[in-house]
């Protein structure tokens, strides 16, 4: 699976390759995700900060502060949560990228023979794909 830090670092790369091999990964989606999560990152921290500074206090008035700071924690995190599944999901279908020898091209057929061993049996019969075995 990709790096979501490789792919912000070079965008139009791996937009570039990816096409090249004929597959539509949404990468405006996937940085859109990727800038949200990151925000709720920071707000996750910043109330995560508020509410250890109101512990230090120990005050028995900021206990209603810290209790609702946890709930807006708790809520964040369900977002974020969200949001990494999505990023997880887009990075998942993201193709390897092929290496610049490799011929562009739009399908199987498009394939240059390099170099061929022996000879290819031919059947009296319909040869059947290994997903029909």
């Amino acid at each position: 699976m990709h790096s979501i830090k490789e792919i912000r670092k070079d965008l139009v790369f791996f937009k570039k390759k990816i096409s090249e091999r004929n597959s539509s990964i949404n990468f405006d989606d996937l940085i859109f995700f990727d800038k949200k999560n990151r925000e709720l990152i920071q707000q996750k921290e910043k109330k995560e900060q508020e509410k250890k500074l109101l512990s230090k206090s120990k005050d028995s008035a900021n206990f209603a502060k810290s209790k609702k700071l946890s709930n807006e924690i708790d809520e964040i995190a369900k977002k974020q949560n969200i949001l990494q599944n999505k990023i997880f999901i887009i990075l998942s279908n993201i193709p390897n990228i092929a290496l610049d020898e490799v011929p562009v091209g739009i399908d199987a057929k498009s394939n240059k023979l390099i170099k061929q061993i022996g000879n290819i049996k031919k059947f009296q019969f319909p040869i059947k794909s290994h997903i029909e075995i």
